[in-house]
C-alpha cells in the first residue's frame, strides 16, 4: 500500500527547507548590498547628482 503521510510529509520537508534557504540567502544579499551602498556612499570621490524626471503623460494611467 502507498504510504501517501509519509510521502507528503517528506515533500512537505523539503519544500519547507528550500523556502528556508531561499529566505536566509535574500537576507544575505539585501545585507550585502547594504554595505555596499555604504561603501558607495562613504567615498570620497563619490558625487551624487540629483536628476529631474522628465515628465511624460502617456505613462500615467487616468
Amino acid at each position: 500500500m502507498i504510504d501517501y503521510p509519509t510521502m507528503y510529509r517528506k515533500l512537505f520537508n523539503a519544500q519547507t527547507d528550500a523556502v528556508e534557504a531561499l529566505q536566509k540567502i535574500v537576507e544575505k544579499l539585501i545585507e550585502v548590498q547594504r554595505q555596499t551602498e555604504e561603501l558607495y556612499i562613504c567615498a570620497s570621490e563619490t558625487e551624487l547628482t540629483i536628476l529631474k524626471a522628465k515628465e511624460n503623460k502617456s505613462n500615467f494611467h487616468e
